[in-house]
C-alpha cells in the first residue's frame, strides 16, 4: 500500500508582509491580499545617503538617553497621531519622534538635542498666492499666505521632480529638499504673504521656463516639532 502526500493548495504565510513564491502577502482589515514582489529601487542618491546618515546618527544617540530623558519624548509622541494602512490610529513612540525631530535638525545644520521640544504645532500655508516660479536670474521665488499662528515657525520647502507630459500630480516619494544644501530649504516664517526665495545655483533640479513641478511646504515649530500631514500644502507650479 502506497502513502501519497498531497501538496496543500494554500500557501502558508508567516508574519506581516511575508514573501512566498515571489509574492507578497499583506493584511488589509480582515482580508489578505497578495501581489508580485518587486525589488525596491535603491538609487543611492546624495539626498538618500544624507537622510540615512542623519537617521542613523539620531537612532544611535537615542540609545544613550536615560529613562528620565525619554519621558518628555514619549509625551510629545503621544500628541502625534497617525493612521496605519487599515485606518487605525496610533501615536509615535519616543524613539520615532526623537528621530523625526533630530533628522530635521541635522538637515537644517543644527546639532542633535536630547531635550524634547514643546508640543507646539505650526499650521502649514493656507494658499499659494502666486503659483508660478520665476526663473532666469540668480534666485527663484514664489509667494504663499498663512495664518498668524505660523509666524515664528519654520517652512521646510521641497520640490518634486519635473513633471513630464500629462502628469497632473507628483507622488509623495517624488518630493525632496529643493536645494542641494538642505539647510537652504528651511525658511523662517515671516509675515503673510511671504515670498520664498531660493538661490538658483543651489537648486537640486535646474528649472527652465515651462517646466512643471510639485512644491511641498511643511510647517515646523521653531524647535523642529513636525506637525502631522495637515501642515503640508502641495501645489503644482509652472516655471516662467
Amino acid at each position: 500500500m502506497a502513502l501519497v502526500t498531497l501538496q496543500s493548495p494554500y500557501e502558508t504565510y508567516r508574519g506581516r508582509d511575508s514573501i512566498v513564491g515571489g509574492g507578497v502577502a499583506y493584511p488589509v482589515g480582515l482580508r489578505m491580499f497578495r501581489r508580485t514582489f518587486v525589488q525596491p529601487a535603491n538609487p543611492e542618491t546624495t539626498f538618500q545617503e544624507e537622510v540615512r546618515s542623519d537617521f542613523s546618527a539620531a537612532s544611535k544617540q537615542f540609545s544613550t538617553l536615560t529613562p528620565a530623558l525619554q519621558i518628555p519624548w514619549t509625551t510629545l509622541g503621544n500628541g502625534h497621531v497617525r493612521n496605519d494602512p487599515n485606518g487605525d490610529a496610533y501615536s509615535l513612540s519616543a524613539k520615532e519622534i526623537y528621530v523625526a525631530v533630530n533628522c530635521l535638525r541635522q538637515q537644517d545644520a543644527q546639532a542633535i538635542t536630547d531635550t524634547a521640544p514643546a508640543g507646539v504645532f505650526i499650521d502649514g500655508p493656507t494658499d499659494y498666492t502666486a503659483p508660478t516660479i520665476a526663473v532666469g536670474g540668480a534666485t527663484i521665488s514664489f509667494d504663499l499666505t498663512h495664518g498668524a499662528f505660523a509666524i515664528g515657525g519654520i517652512w521646510a520647502v521641497k520640490f518634486s521632480k519635473i513633471l513630464a507630459g500629462n502628469a497632473l500630480q507628483p507622488t509623495e516619494n517624488d518630493f525632496a529638499y529643493a536645494t542641494t544644501d538642505f539647510a537652504n530649504s528651511f525658511v523662517v516664517v515671516a509675515a503673510s504673504p511671504q515670498t520664498i526665495v531660493l538661490n538658483t545655483a543651489d537648486l537640486k533640479i535646474p528649472l527652465a521656463a515651462g517646466d512643471r513641478i510639485g512644491v511641498q511646504v511643511q510647517g515646523l515649530s521653531d524647535e523642529y516639532n513636525p506637525n502631522n500631514k495637515t501642515s503640508e500644502v502641495n501645489v503644482v507650479v509652472q516655471a516662467t
